[in-house]
């Protein structure tokens, strides 16, 4: 299947309780718009989400900030770009 059957599967899990998918982490790189990693911070998974763009990193903390306490505390994002090679 492709990424998105896979991540759907994943996500809608019914054979991990709450307190595995709080044990487990989901990291998404180039976010956007943070669909994802916030899909996946209200079903109780730890997350980290990076995202380069600045605007698009502004965007997603505002996004961020209007979820619950109980989501915000489950999410992480970084304002960095994910590569093999270190560039400026």
């Amino acid at each position: 299947g492709n990424a998105l059957s896979v991540w759907e599967r994943m996500i809608s899990s019914r054979q991990m309780d709450s307190s595995q998918r709080n044990s487990l982490a989901v990291v998404e790189v180039g976010m956007h718009r943070a669909v994802q990693c916030l899909q996946a911070a209200r079903k109780g998974f730890q997350t980290h989400c990076i995202e380069p763009s600045p605007s698009s990193f502004e965007k997603i903390q505002q996004a961020v900030d209007r979820e619950p306490q109980e989501i915000r505390e489950r999410v992480r994002i970084y304002n960095i770009a994910a590569g093999s090679e270190e560039a400026t």
